[in-house]
């Protein structure tokens, strides 16, 4: 990690209600001109909902026209071989090698090349961040045809680990051309059910390995590692994967962070920061302002000091963020969303 990013600066989680990627980039570089991220768009295309968009490399990955799903066919005739070129590429990318055979192409993610034209040339902002599906939740959302998650699959747990950490190195890589500092954040919504019987045979060394695959890639690439998942989870198991910013939804979450205080104390002596998402991706976003929403973040990280964390340290390592995606969100409420992150941030920075 090449250290922490300047306290408040506002980063958004990725997905936005837009069907086109140069409107959805106007709103994204017109409030977060310092740290923009690339939109992902799964309004637009079946193939960016998130257990599709990064999934094309993974051996065996066909779309099913019918169902408009992508499944992947373990027990077609290619599918060995297919299996044997993906481990070649992997060999090549840790002999030093381009992460060119993980990329997402046009079909998958317009967002990030209209994202790359639009800032080519441009001023490099001082953060630029990328997104992918993490490994777990790819893992459990993908299907083999044997309706089979191919995270419980022996051949595929090994191969989507390695999907996600090379695609995640592929994009850390070319976002370097473009801004200053990157950050690529792992999306990890399916860990709010670790525990429970969705996950019931994925151990915890599991989860902790999984991750650490993706944070050594990226951070390859001189590059922060960061997590998000929209609801409660085990915060602990993304500090030992070794994350670098940890997203999490402060407006309905806050009160359960003091349950891992002693996790984030660690992570912020190494140096790491939280992604406050204090801004509501719901209804709620209506009824909130700059005023409300600082008062209740002040009222959380003053919750959270109280279990033994360091105050100022807290709030130099906070990051402004939404409390999931738009992408699901009516667009006036997506816009709100964008314009309450941008405010906070800037009041957050103005009183710093």
């Amino acid at each position: 990690m090449t250290g922490p990013l300047p306290g408040g600066t506002p980063l958004a989680i990725g997905s936005l209600p837009h069907v086109n990627a140069a409107e959805a980039l106007d709103v994204i570089l017109d409030r977060m001109q310092g740290s923009p991220h690339w939109p992902q768009l799964p309004r637009r295309s079946f193939l960016e909902q998130m257990e599709h968009q990064f999934s094309a490399c993974i051996p065996g990955v066909v779309i099913d026209e019918v169902s408009r799903r992508l499944v992947v066919e373990v027990h077609a005739e290619g599918f060995h071989s297919a299996l044997e070129h993906f481990y070649e590429q992997v060999l090549l990318v840790e002999a030093g090698g381009a992460p060119d055979h993980f990329k997402v192409t046009e079909a998958y993610a317009p967002g990030f090349f209209a994202f790359e034209e639009r800032l080519a040339g441009k001023s490099r902002p001082p953060v630029v961040k990328g997104q992918c599906t993490g490994p777990f939740t790819l893992g459990l959302r993908l299907m083999t045809t044997d309706d089979r998650a191919i995270l419980f699959d022996d051949n595929l747990a090994d191969v989507v680990y390695k999907a996600v950490a090379n695609h995640a190195r592929w994009q850390a890589r070319r976002l370097a051309r473009l801004g200053e500092r990157v950050i690529v954040s792992v999306d990890e919504p399916v860990l709010a059910s670790f525990g429970s019987t969705a996950m019931i045979t994925v151990t915890r060394e599991q989860v902790v390995s999984g991750l650490s695959e993706s944070v050594e890639a990226i951070h390859a690439e001189g590059a922060l590692a960061s997590a998000h998942c929209c609801g409660n989870t085990d915060w602990l198991l993304l500090v030992d994967a070794g994350m670098d910013v940890l997203f999490f939804d402060a407006y309905g979450f806050a009160d359960k962070m003091a349950i891992y205080a002693p996790a984030i104390r660690t992570l912020l002596e190494r140096g790491g920061m939280l992604g406050w998402g204090i801004v509501p991706t719901s209804e709620a976003v209506r009824s909130e302002s700059v005023e409300s929403l600082m008062q209740r973040l002040i009222r959380a990280q003053d919750d959270l000091a109280a279990s033994g964390l360091d105050r100022p340290l807290l709030r130099e390592r906070t990051l402004i963020t939404p409390s999931c995606g738009t992408g699901p969100q009516p667009m006036d409420d997506a816009l709100r969303v964008y314009d309450l992150t941008a405010g906070m941030a800037a009041r957050w920075m103005r009183d710093a």
